[in-house]
């Protein structure tokens, strides 16, 4: 082989490799090129979701469902007390889905931001139910100012362990009222 052909050759192996990285980008960014905001008529927030995600408007408080019996709901909790700290207001919200639905840690912790807030969603395995694949519980504390928002994510385990990042993704994207 010539040197010129082994050039042709490695070149073209290049651009086939960066063709490829191409569409596996625009493939995972797909689903949020098509996003919809849904936002929350009492709290002033938003997040964006893939299509497909509807605002459950039969709740009173914020519910949003999405494929394969996934939720993301907000816990309207009073504010506690000032001067509290994301990390302890995410202890204390943990521990209580741990004592009221039996779930067990999974050592999964996320610190998550965005404008104007800080984050920290903790995974839990929630306990096998009769009939029911196994599912987590994703709980969610965002604080912006001095106001706590509280949320839980219920996700199928398969789901939770194939598109995590889709998952954590959809909570970065938390937007505050300006």
């Amino acid at each position: 082989m010539h040197q010129s052909s082994v050039r042709v050759y490695v070149a073209e192996a290049k651009m086939s490799m960066l063709i490829k990285k191409s569409v596996v980008i625009a493939l995972l960014c797909s689903s949020f090129c098509l996003a919809d905001v849904i936002r929350s008529q009492h709290g002033g927030y938003a997040f964006d979701f893939p299509q497909g995600w509807t605002l459950d408007r039969s709740q009173k408080d914020f519910r949003v469902v999405g494929p394969a019996k996934i939720e993301l709901s907000e816990l309207p909790l009073p504010q506690p007390p000032s001067g509290q700290s994301l990390e302890l207001e995410t202890r204390m919200l943990v521990q209580s889905i741990v004592m009221l639905w039996g779930t067990n840690s999974t050592g999964q912790t996320f610190d998550l931001s965005g404008k104007k807030w800080q984050g920290r969603a903790v995974v839990l395995d929630m306990p096998s139910q009769p009939k029911e694949a196994p599912r987590k519980i994703v709980a969610f504390v965002a604080k912006s100012g001095k106001q706590f928002r509280r949320f839980t994510f219920l996700i199928p385990t398969d789901q939770w362990q194939n598109n995590s990042q889709q998952y954590l993704a959809i909570l970065r994207s938390l937007k505050f009222p300006d």
